[in-house]
């Protein structure tokens, strides 16, 4: 709460730093791997060749988001052999960061609302899984302080595509 408070009140100072967001991403799959095994989800990346790629951003914060939309996607995946992929895309003067699921997907209704402060797409099912309904407000915080584009795609019961771009080091 503490961090979303400081984010929308633009207290929070980043701290920008060129570093490999290849890495960064492994690291953050690493962290998450036992959490994505224990769920019967298969976390990577879709190219685990993946190049490096730098990029001039908040290390910190960055690793924040990756960890909240990975978190996400895992939690949200109610799918036997469940899957959750990460993929980079050059879009010239920008890196686009890709997170596809297989799972859950969210309701129409709702794509424009999610990533507001403590809300839940499904209060019953989120309740279950625990969350403070922060983690998705807290992402676009970042990535709008970041000054760079933050885009969601889902279908109801069949996954969802997040999507964020940071600038090219």
């Amino acid at each position: 709460m503490d961090t979303l408070n400081r984010l929308e009140s633009n207290v929070m100072e980043l701290k920008i730093s060129r570093f490999d967001i290849v890495d960064l991403t492994n690291e953050v799959i690493d962290m998450l791997g036992d959490k994505a095994k224990n769920s019967e989800v298969t976390l990577g990346l879709t190219n685990p060749s993946e190049k490096t790629i730098f990029v001039n951003a908040d290390l910190q914060r960055i690793e924040q988001v990756l960890f909240n939309l990975l978190v996400n996607a895992i939690k949200y995946n109610d799918k036997k052999k469940g899957l959750v992929n990460v993929s980079f895309h050059d879009m010239g003067e920008a890196i686009m960061v890709e997170i596809v699921d297989n799972g859950m997907g969210i309701p129409e209704k709702d794509i424009n609302r999610i990533f507001e402060r403590f809300y839940r797409v499904d209060k019953s099912r989120t309740r279950g899984t625990g969350g403070s309904g922060l983690g998705l407000s807290i992402v676009k915080h970042i990535i709008d302080q970041h000054d760079q584009i933050l885009n969601v795609t889902s279908i109801d019961g069949e996954g969802s595509t997040f999507t964020f771009t940071l600038q090219k080091a």
